[in-house]
Order: structure tokens, then C-alpha cells, then sequence
């Protein structure tokens, strides 16, 4: 009987956070999926979550062909398009020091 109580209360744990999670995301209408950011007014920004190509495009656009831009300007500059996602640091990292250009 106590490992039924302790399963039902792992489901429920898993229901919960997902819940959190999911709650921090909304498709728009188009059906994008939209990362929901609070600003620095309490105001809530819409963050388009790229599909992965959309990713690679963005990285060419704003780190190739942008002078090969820094780490922290790269961040910005996706942002500032409103994009986001949750590996974007990681990914935007790995982008650079992957790139030929900035090996050298």
C-alpha cells in the first residue's frame, strides 16, 4: 500500500512541475510557441521559441554576418528580436567557439 501512495505522489510531483513549466509558455495563433518573460515593469514579454533551423539562422545573422559579434552582444541582439529559449546560452556559446572564423 505504501508503494502505491509513493508512486501516486511521484505522478502528482511530475503533474506539478510540469504545470510550472508549462505555465511559462503560450501558443500563439499562428501556432508559435512563445516564451513568457516578466520585464523590469511587471509586464509580461513574448519570447518566440525558434524551431531548429530558425536557431541556426539567427546565429548567421546576427554572428556571421555581423562581424562575428561577442558571446554577450550575440545574447542581446537574439533578444532584442524577441527570441528566446531555454538552451540559448549554451547554444550561443558552442555556436562561437565552433565558429572557423573566430578559431583563428
Amino acid at each position: 500500500m505504501f508503494e502505491k501512495d509513493a508512486n501516486k505522489t511521484t505522478k502528482d510531483k511530475k503533474r506539478q512541475n510540469f504545470r510550472l513549466v508549462a505555465e511559462k509558455y503560450t501558443l500563439s495563433d499562428d501556432n508559435n510557441l512563445h516564451l513568457k518573460v516578466l520585464n523590469k515593469d511587471n509586464k509580461i514579454d513574448l519570447y518566440k521559441v525558434p524551431y531548429k533551423y530558425e536557431k541556426i539562422s539567427l546565429f548567421i545573422k546576427f554572428h556571421d554576418n555581423n562581424n562575428h559579434i561577442s558571446y554577450k552582444r550575440l545574447l542581446k541582439e537574439i533578444k532584442e528580436v524577441k527570441y528566446n529559449w531555454k538552451t540559448l546560452q549554451n547554444d550561443s556559446l558552442n555556436y562561437i567557439k565552433e565558429c572557423p572564423a573566430c578559431i583563428l
